[in-house]
């Protein structure tokens, strides 16, 4: 059995992450078989974050999702499946790199030199500078947001 790295529990729904493949749970335990990410990640899922409107972004150290090129970062709908209208731009390695939406529905991610906000396709905004007159370049990851 592959370990579980993430468990988010909203309502009386939970979603596991364990090496690569999400699974979300009812309220006794039972596996939810509405909810499908299809093959799931060719590699292991280290990040998950379950925004407000249901979606799901996962983070890990994968090439594909589902069977289509998602480098390190994708986004699920609801269900499960593969949010195809997001196509997130690589950034290099993410395991274990934070996730979050804001209140606007934006994600904020933790990349390995700065953190980065995406517009809803997935795109990096690029009119976010996070304290960029202090900080142009952080020396390190990171770690949360």
């Amino acid at each position: 059995m592959s370990p579980i790295y993430h468990l988010v529990q909203l309502i009386a729904l939970s979603l596991l992450c364990s090496a690569a493949s999400p699974v979300r749970a009812a309220s006794l335990g039972a596996v939810d078989q509405s909810f499908n990410p299809g093959q799931g990640a060719d590699g292991m899922v280290t990040t998950i974050h379950l925004a407000a409107d249901g979606s799901i972004y996962l983070i890990g150290e994968f090439l594909h999702f589902d069977g289509e090129g998602r480098t390190n970062f994708a986004r699920l709908k609801h269900d499960g499946a593969l949010d195809r209208q997001f196509q997130p731009q690589s950034v290099g390695s993410l395991s274990g790199a934070p996730v979050t939406t804001q209140a606007n529905g934006l994600a904020l991610l933790g990349s390995p030199s700065k953190p980065l906000r995406l517009l809803p396709d997935g795109s990096i905004d690029e009119s976010f500078h996070f304290n960029r007159f202090l900080y142009p370049r952080f020396d390190n990851a990171v770690n949360a947001v």
